[in-house]
């Protein structure tokens, strides 16, 4: 039975931005869980609620135990976890906003991502139902297999927008324009987690390395460039690229310790999904 709201967080933002890293921070903080209102869940756009930024109910909170005092870092992921669990429900409302002194030298920034990464073997261990899954249409899963299956991908994205035109009126055009934004935010999110979970495990493989390398180098440059084009930060492209590498590797180093202590390789597991589009 889903109980009423009784744990609802908000936005976090940066208090300044004077240094080049919190420049960087005021677009890509991990607080930051973005402008749009969600219901929070394991595996949603928004799976966890920030402890910087949250109010529940106390007979709630003492309900499933509290924050676990043995998690230095993701006790705030633990909670809401086990609150979704018990059947109660989490909102998030980006309208409530506090201000938050990030992390404003190099060393600091970097030790962060780190934790913040290895925190998740241990959260996994407590909540293995809430691990990853990525969402790939077929024409695009052939598509990552080599250039045969760019015949596949265009002939879905033809047929695709052959029946969104038809179902919405829209111009054949706008129709493919739409579909293949959807592809573009797919591939987006599928190179940052080849960089920030799988990149040292793929360059580890036996066999030539030059193609892996060059698909790593560009899962971890493209999404950058990208970011950079969107999200409209006060830094030049190269200052930000170069923040974006070190935040992606940081976050890595931190996968990969945190899954030798905790002696387990399930951060590096994600579901696929085929998901069909049109």
């Amino acid at each position: 039975v889903l109980q009423p709201g009784v744990l609802a967080g908000g936005r976090v933002l940066g208090a300044r931005q004077h240094t080049w890293l919190e420049h960087y921070e005021a677009v890509r903080s991990p607080l930051d869980l973005g402008p749009r209102r969600a219901v929070v869940g394991p595996r949603t756009p928004v799976p966890y609620l920030v402890s910087a930024n949250l109010a529940l109910r106390r007979s709630a909170f003492w309900a499933v135990g509290g924050f676990d005092p043995t998690l230095r870092v993701g006790e705030d992921v633990d909670l809401s976890w086990r609150l979704a669990a018990a059947g109660y429900r989490l909102v998030y409302r980006p309208r409530a906003v506090v201000r938050h002194h990030h992390r404003s030298r190099l060393a600091g920034f970097l030790a962060s991502r780190a934790r913040y990464a290895g925190s998740e073997a241990e959260l996994l261990r407590r909540h293995p139902a809430s691990g990853r899954w990525l969402g790939l249409s077929p024409g695009l899963a052939a598509a990552l297999t080599g250039p045969a299956g760019l015949i596949a991908f265009a002939s879905e994205q033809a047929a695709a927008s052959e029946r969104l035109a038809a179902a919405t009126g829209l111009p054949r055009a706008r129709s493919l324009e739409a579909l293949l934004h959807g592809q573009a935010a797919s591939s987006y999110h599928l190179a940052r987690q080849l960089v920030r979970y799988w990149a040292l495990p793929l360059l580890a493989l036996p066999g030539p390395k030059q193609r892996r390398l060059l698909a790593i180098t560009l899962a971890l440059a493209v999404p950058g460039i990208a970011d950079w084009a969107r999200l409209r930060p006060r830094l030049s492209l190269p200052a930000f690229l170069a923040a974006h590498a070190l935040d992606e590797l940081a976050y890595h180093s931190g996968i990969l310790i945190g899954c030798a202590h905790q002696r387990t390789l399930r951060p590096l597991a994600a579901e696929l999904r085929l998901l069909a589009r049109g």
